[in-house]
């Protein structure tokens, strides 16, 4: 029966069983030299830590062997990385 109204329905979350994989930076900005990665869900595997300059130009990396799951890892940045802006990269 069609009465040419619109009826719009509350929003519903919606979570199929599936984990949510995600990577958080600590703390955010840097304070020092030591950095925390905490791997939420994560498969089991190597992962590689990339950190690059405003420049683009790659001032650290790190391989870490993850076990899966979830993890603390904790990185300390040479004293060469300078305060400044920096970006993240993280492949595996």
């Amino acid at each position: 029966y069609v009465t040419g109204k619109s009826i719009v329905s509350s929003v519903v979350k919606l979570n199929a069983g599936s984990k949510v994989t995600d990577l958080v930076v600590a703390p955010n900005p840097v304070r020092g030299s030591s950095v925390k990665l905490q791997f939420n869900n994560f498969s089991k595997g190597l992962y590689t830590v990339n950190i690059f300059n405003a420049s683009s130009q790659k001032v650290y990396s790190r391989v870490i062997n993850h076990d899966g799951g979830s993890s603390l890892q904790q990185i300390t940045l040479p004293g060469t990385v300078k305060n400044g802006m920096y970006s993240l990269q993280l492949l595996g």
